[in-house]
């Protein structure tokens, strides 16, 4: 069975709280992007995840996706996060977002998706 995955966040507070979280966002808004998962990991984990980031099919980055160690749903299910900093975004950020939770041996293990609108 593969990890169920939930939620986008475009934004975290400083003690690992969300701002908001949201599948629509307007451009005029958009700063560093942040990714959150929470993943359930069969069997305790014991392998890197990625969040692999796409806009509008083409991949924008590739970032480990670090334990937040603030916030645990207890059991197996662990949440992820990633950012991606505004100067690594591209010029336009509209369009429909992707962020694959991958294995580090490539396996597809989730997708959550968002759109920036103009």
């Amino acid at each position: 069975a593969h990890p169920d995955v939930f939620n986008v966040l475009l934004q975290v507070l400083d003690d690992g709280r969300l701002a908001f979280q949201t599948s629509e966002l307007n451009v005029a808004y958009v700063k560093d992007l942040h990714a959150v998962t929470y993943v359930a990991v069969p069997g305790g984990g014991g392998q890197d995840l990625i969040h692999e980031w796409t806009h509008d099919g083409a991949l924008v980055a590739s970032e480990p996706a670090w334990i937040d160690d603030r916030v645990r749903k207890g059991g197996t299910v662990i949440r992820l996060r990633s950012r991606i900093k505004k100067s690594d975004l591209p010029k336009d950020t509209s369009g429909i977002w992707h962020v694959d939770v991958k294995t580090d041996a490539g396996q597809l293990v989730g997708r959550i998706q968002f759109t920036v609108f103009k």
